[in-house]
């Protein structure tokens, strides 16, 4: 989520409720071009890890049975 906070923006993680990080720096201070730009990063990131988890568990999500041992 991108907020502006006084003149400049910031990109705020819902998830851990706290700034975002983004290459290990905090999202403080940026422009709007530059929040959107991370904003836009930080989404892309986290739409391949969920693409990651679903294919590495692929009966999750689609009502089959997980696989049994034998």
């Amino acid at each position: 989520m991108v907020r502006k906070a006084t003149k400049a923006w910031i990109i705020w993680d819902s998830a851990t409720k706290t700034v975002a990080v983004v290459d290990g720096t905090p999202a403080l201070d940026l422009s709007a071009e530059t929040a959107v730009g991370f904003a836009e990063k930080l989404n892309k990131r986290e739409r391949e890890v969920q693409r990651l988890k679903e294919s590495a568990c692929p009966h999750k999500g689609n009502g089959a049975d997980p696989p049994r041992k034998p």
